[in-house]
């Protein structure tokens, strides 16, 4: 599958853990200002669009994000998490 190819080849592109940037600001201002990517959702790139200083193309992965939280028993937020 090509986006397997495409996921491999930006894999091995990927920076050490050390030079990545501390927030999603600062990782769109990077790639406005070097030839870096950088993998985040679509919320949050809506989120923080007002401060993201050039345009951004946006690749489809089509990709399944998950979230698991943990939550204390019969907690009042279950059901709305769960929805």
């Amino acid at each position: 599958d090509s986006n397997d190819t495409l996921i491999r080849q930006m894999w091995s592109l990927l920076e050490p853990d050390d030079t990545l940037p501390q927030s999603a600001i600062e990782a769109f201002h990077r790639v406005c200002e070097e030839k870096v990517a950088f993998y985040s959702n679509e919320v949050i790139r809506r989120m923080i669009s007002q401060h993201i200083p050039c345009p951004i193309l946006t690749i489809d992965m089509r990709t399944m994000e998950t979230l698991g939280m943990i939550l204390p028993r019969k907690s009042v937020y279950q059901k709305i998490i769960n929805y």
